[in-house]
């Protein structure tokens, strides 16, 4: 028995991310990852609330719901997210000058012909960004 392929091109719509503050986290990545606020929304009878931001048609989706706790990540869920841009240096460097946590800082990745580096967000997610053929700036 074969399994049906889910289609020509899947490719990723949205990622969504746990949030105890909405505010907070939309503020975030207006501010230091230049994403747009496209929709927000909640539920009133279940107490949740929505919002999406997007780049380009790369959406974050973050998620408020009663009880949340406050995060401890790399213990569980999603380890990191990955971004492709331009030029990884000139990108890392924009994002310490708007005060965003340098997890890694760039660095060459030959087995796949990128150069690479980890940020984090305002509630410690990581975020990788990867520059690849040569973009980096050197």
């Amino acid at each position: 028995m074969t399994t049906e392929p889910l289609g020509p091109s899947p490719r990723m719509n949205h990622v969504a991310i746990m949030a105890p503050d909405l505010d907070e986290g939309v503020r975030w990545y207006e501010e230091k990852l230049g994403f747009r606020l496209t929709d927000r929304w909640a539920n009133e009878s279940t107490g949740m609330e929505w919002a999406h931001l997007a780049h380009g048609d790369f959406v974050f989706e973050l998620v408020k719901r009663p009880g949340l706790q406050q995060p401890s990540p790399g213990t569980a869920g999603w380890h990191h997210i990955a971004l492709t841009v331009q030029n990884c240096d000139d990108t890392v460097e924009a994002l310490r000058s708007r005060g965003v946590e340098i997890f890694m800082e760039p660095q060459d990745f030959a087995r796949h012909d990128m150069r690479w580096a980890f940020i984090k967000d305002y509630l410690g997610n990581v975020i990788e960004l990867i520059a690849f053929n040569g973009q980096h700036g050197h």
